[in-house]
């Protein structure tokens, strides 16, 4: 079931707009629009927007912001532009509100209409279905986009209505009264939306992949993006390759976020052979991937990933053909170098010592430390070196946040998370100012992970890291333990497991957020 939401306004054009009537591109405020329409696409469509409607401001006061399909354009109102303003500090979040929601429109493939103006009563039913999917797409849309935008939406409306002189009570539309009060029922669903996005993505980190499958998933029948079917696809990967290639000490796939579990924990025997992995449930991720291409198909991380998934399959020529498209779309080393790491071990499947040459070639010339990890790991795996295996790490915390322990429960929000059979989790889950607090229980097995997370400045570990400090004084900080490195779209993860404690590296490698787990 798709969840649907009123919140923000679409008032669509119903005059045709001369271009005269648009700000100029260099103006500072069609500039703001344009960052912010970006930002918004990019994190929803990833890297693909060559196919973008063109975004415009409108120097007249027409009828606050609209996407026009037979034009590919959105425009926006000079006019709504200044009220969004008056939010200050969160003037871009309100820019956001409004761009997010016809951006929605346009991602939706709505239909160019005037919302005012609806002749028949099934007219404004089937209109105002789509206005819903437009408000939750859009709020959903600049979560992932980084913009802050809950709690604005109603004052907005109120600011809009006033400043374009409006009716509260306009025939054949819902009032202002209803809209705001249905705002609150988006703002409380998309909640529990993040929620579930974000216990899964720490779920990744720690290694819990089939509960993050089922969370991904649980997103996915009301919201679909690349970024989510690429995450849910690599979780039903690695839970395979743990599953199946653990036990037959296989190379390291460029794809692994836990890098060092592979590294350093390594299951001792074995042939160092790479054995391909025939399941259904690669099958299923490869179904998924090709699905998140159909909405970016110049998405290089989900080409790598399903090379990655053709590979353990076996399916050699599909997993060539996807590295091709990898270094056809993305002109980041980074990226090239991880499709090096496939095809390297797609030489060793047939021919181990052109492998090992391979790898050993691409070590020297890495431009990063995981691809000369990953390269020299393997190359040295080839040879015959084994890692000696390691017991799993006792958690031992002794940190809070909010002076709350661990383990005890209190939580206002529930989610269930099924699949299409049965109920399999209960996520209990609560937010205070800038922390939140989350319980996942399995109702299969009784296991139960608990997570709190917080950005709160006022908040430090007993070590005195706190948000805004640097990654190396992170792991300077819980010497001799060497935390597990995994990546994440916007930095990467460090993971403190002997003391239960996860640390959020942004781009800049500082910390934006931390979190305490344990069972």
């Amino acid at each position: 079931m798709r969840y649907i939401f009123i919140g923000c306004i679409s008032f669509l054009i119903t005059t045709f707009v001369q271009a005269r009537d648009f700000l100029p591109a260099s103006h500072y405020k069609q500039a703001t629009v344009q960052k912010v329409y970006f930002d918004i696409a990019k994190a929803v469509l990833g890297s693909n927007l060559s196919s973008l409607p063109s975004i415009q401001i409108i120097t007249k006061k027409k009828k606050v912001a609209a996407y026009i399909e037979e034009d590919r354009l959105i425009t926006i109102d000079e006019a709504a532009y200044d009220i969004c303003t008056s939010f200050n500090k969160d003037s871009l979040n309100a820019l956001a509100v409004i761009i997010g929601h016809e951006f929605a429109h346009y991602y939706n493939k709505h239909k160019h209409y005037n919302c005012f103006k609806f002749p028949k009563k099934e007219d404004l039913r089937d209109k105002i279905e789509q206005e819903r999917e437009a408000d939750f797409y859009g709020l959903f849309s600049t979560y992932l986009a980084k913009y802050n935008t809950f709690n604005i939406s109603s004052m907005l409306l109120e600011k809009i209505y006033a400043g374009y002189k409006l009716k509260e009570d306009l025939d054949g539309y819902p009032s202002l009264n209803i809209r705001q009060t249905i705002n609150s029922s988006v703002e409380e669903k998309v909640q529990e939306l993040i929620c579930l996005y974000e216990t899964a993505n720490y779920l990744m980190a720690i290694g819990e992949y089939i509960p993050a499958s089922h969370c991904y998933q649980n997103i996915l029948n009301e919201y679909e993006n690349v970024e989510i079917l690429n995450n849910q696809a690599v979780s039903i990967i690695l839970e395979e390759i743990k599953r199946v290639n653990y036990h037959k000490s296989s190379l390291i796939y460029p794809l692994e976020l836990d890098l060092n579990s592979r590294l350093y924990k390594h299951i001792p025997y074995g042939t160092g052979e790479t054995p391909t992995i025939l399941s259904e449930k690669l099958f299923e991720a490869i179904n998924i991937l090709e699905i998140a291409l159909k909405y970016n198909p110049e998405h290089p991380t989900t080409h790598l990933n399903l090379a990655c998934a053709y590979s353990l399959q076996g399916l050699t020529a599909n997993a060539k053909t996807q590295l091709q498209k990898v270094r056809r779309f993305t002109t980041s080393m980074a990226w090239k170098e991880r499709s090096r790491i496939l095809e390297a071990i797609i030489i060793a499947q047939s021919d181990k010592v052109e492998g090992i040459k391979a790898f050993k070639l691409l070590a020297e010339q890495a431009s990063n430390t995981y691809t000369k990890e990953v390269a020299s790991f393997n190359a040295k795996y080839l040879e015959g070196y084994r890692p000696n295996a390691q017991e799993i790490t006792t958690i031992h915390v002794t940190d809070q946040i909010e002076n709350t322990p661990i383990k005890v429960t209190r939580f206002n929000g529930e989610i269930n998370i099924s699949n299409q059979k049965r109920e399999l989790y209960n996520l209990k889950w609560e937010t205070k100012g800038k922390s939140s607090f989350s319980c996942l229980e399995s109702l299969t097995n009784n296991d139960v992970i608990f997570l709190h997370k917080t950005t709160d400045l006022n908040n430090r570990t007993k070590k005195k890291i706190k948000i805004g400090s640097t990654a190396k004084e992170v792991q300077n900080s819980y010497l001799p333990e060497k935390p597990n490195t995994i990546a994440h779209k916007d930095g990467y993860f460090l993971v403190f497991p002997s003391n239960g404690l996860i640390f959020r590296i942004d781009k800049h490698d500082k910390v934006e957020e931390w979190a305490i787990y344990s069972r």
